[in-house]
């Protein structure tokens, strides 16, 4: 079985080594200043049961750039997904999708992006 908040802690610091803007798992509060990137496993399921102890996992995380700056985003957005591509190749990690939208907050722009991933453990 493969644990939720390894994995969790494994995209942070995939986050953390692509940018220098600060990383925090959850959501926004109203302490927080922008910008900030926040990270949230939307979910972790058994596709496929190989043997009586490994399985195949489909893991779902929600990644949202907060900035002042639509262009900051779009920047930040790619060296993300970079890391991403870079480093999903040393995991046991297979079949990586993004799926990446824009939307305007008040006072602040966010980019969301759901990247989706298999694991075998």
């Amino acid at each position: 079985m493969i644990d939720l908040e390894t994995v969790t802690r494994k995209i942070i610091s995939i986050v953390k080594s692509a940018t220098n803007i600060k990383v925090k798992a959850g959501w926004i509060t109203q302490e927080d200043t922008f910008p900030i990137i926040t990270v949230y496993a939307l979910g972790q399921r058994p596709e496929k049961i190989l043997a009586a102890s490994v399985a195949i996992y489909r893991f779902t995380y929600q990644i949202d750039i907060w900035h002042n700056s639509m262009l900051e985003c779009d920047k930040v957005a790619k060296d993300i997904i970079d890391k991403f591509i870079d480093s999903y190749k040393y995991e046991s990690w297979f079949s990586l999708n993004f799926i990446i939208s824009d939307l305007q907050e008040e006072g602040v722009f966010r980019k969301v992006i759901r990247v989706e991933f298999g694991a075998i453990g």
